[in-house]
């Protein structure tokens, strides 16, 4: 059996009823091994409840992307072996471009929803009916992959799971499946280092779309995507530490290259 195969089959017995917890992960944004950004991700545990802020920024010095900002957050709880996140704000600036998006939801069904500026009016658009509203996540939360109730789950079913996801404006699943095991290290000492499983990912636009537009195209034809997910020792979830998308000039990446895991009383005194 490998390490990671243990890791997961055999986790501590705190896992199951997890206590206080943060985790902090800076990830460095490059394309085609370019950098062009960071984003920072603070994710904190508190039995089965998480609150979720992250901000990013990139940089148009590369001339790849343009100069843009955004922060991020999500609050929920784990039930049930799920993910359900309660409220979702999302404020962008890209170049001029700005978005705004307040969401408040309940058993992952949308109650109030502000998404600024409105979707444009288009003969061809898919359109958002009640349906679309329900059993979703928002695309912060759904980077949290719960383990079982028990705090158990084998590599390969880690990734064997559809996620529905809205961010104020369009519906569209995410389908992971599992792809391979590998020990990973990204940035210096103070970078993630250790076993992940790694996950295809494929991306099915569902409503709020325009099934013509090239992006939209693009990512539904894109198999070159993949999310590496890294067990925590003490809590009931994987968290990413790396992500790959592959464009038209090279793979963008995220990657951990600060990773750290705060316990007990010192995650809930930084908290405050």
């Amino acid at each position: 059996m490998s390490a990671l195969a243990a890791l997961f089959l055999f986790p501590p017995e705190s896992r199951a009823g997890a206590g206080e917890a943060q985790v902090f992960t800076k990830y460095a944004i490059a394309i085609a091994g370019v950098p062009i950004g960071n984003a920072r991700v603070d994710s904190r545990f508190d039995g089965n409840r998480f609150e979720i802020s992250a901000n990013g920024r990139t940089s148009g010095v590369s001339r790849l992307v343009s100069d843009g900002k955004g922060t991020l957050s999500s609050v929920g709880e784990l039930r049930d072996g799920k993910v359900y996140a309660t409220a979702f704000d999302m404020d962008t600036v890209d170049a001029e471009f700005v978005t705004k998006v307040r969401m408040s939801m309940t058993n992952g069904a949308i109650q109030n929803l502000v998404a600024l500026p409105p979707l444009s009016k288009r003969a061809d658009r898919i359109p958002v009916e009640t349906e679309h509203r329900r059993n979703i996540i928002d695309p912060l939360a759904a980077f949290l992959v719960p383990l079982d109730d028990d705090g158990r789950i084998e590599p390969e079913k880690a990734c064997d799971r559809t996620i529905q996801v809205f961010d104020g404006w369009q519906r569209f699943d995410v389908k992971l499946s599992y792809k391979s095991q590998r020990n990973a290290r990204f940035g210096g000492r103070d970078g993630f280092s250790g076993p992940v499983v790694v996950c295809a990912a494929r991306y099915t636009p569902i409503a709020g779309h325009r099934p013509t537009r090239p992006t939209t195209v693009y990512l539904q034809n894109n198999k070159s995507m993949e999310l590496w997910l890294a067990a925590v020792p003490g809590l009931p979830v994987l968290v990413p530490v790396h992500i790959r998308i592959g464009t038209k000039i090279g793979p963008l990446t995220l990657s951990a290259d600060v990773f750290s895991v705060t316990m007990g009383s010192t995650a809930a005194a930084k908290a405050q």
